[in-house]
């Protein structure tokens, strides 16, 4: 019984330290990695964010307006990224392509904010990106 109780201990451990995010929890910064979330700052509700960082898409998902997405480790990135965004109650989606990335530096390891802002007035819903650097995770 105690063998039985150690090993469903063991592997409870395990889940909570390999896939945090399936508990809620947020992955530990080990100091070296660079970890990246999205904050909706528009006032309106997306039903889905796609980043396109260097060779890896990350989806964060659902982000309700004020809201920010737990974090993802991501291998490289810079202060903006192509970002995808889809609203609630539309079909259409919106995207931020940044032309090229001359003169650009890759982030350094740490924790980073893409905090989405709404960019204008017009009638045609835009995104615009402000880069926040995150000191612990808050």
């Amino acid at each position: 019984m105690k063998k039985s109780l150690m090993i469903i201990g063991m592997v409870l451990v395990c889940v909570v330290f390999l896939f945090p995010e399936s508990v809620g929890a947020q992955p530990p910064s080990t100091g070296k990695s660079m970890m990246v979330r999205v904050e909706n700052a528009t006032g309106k509700d997306f039903k889905s964010v796609l980043v396109s960082f260097i060779g890896k898409e990350q989806r964060y998902g659902k982000i309700g307006a004020g809201k920010k997405s737990p974090y993802h480790v991501v291998d490289r990135a810079y202060r903006y990224d192509r970002i995808e965004v889809r609203l609630i109650g539309s079909t259409e989606k919106v995207v931020l392509q940044p032309i090229d990335f001359v003169g650009e530096s890759l982030l350094g390891p740490g924790r980073y904010t893409y905090r989405l802002i709404q960019r204008g007035d017009s009638a045609k819903f835009r995104i615009d990106l402000e880069l926040v650097v995150d000191r612990n995770g808050s």
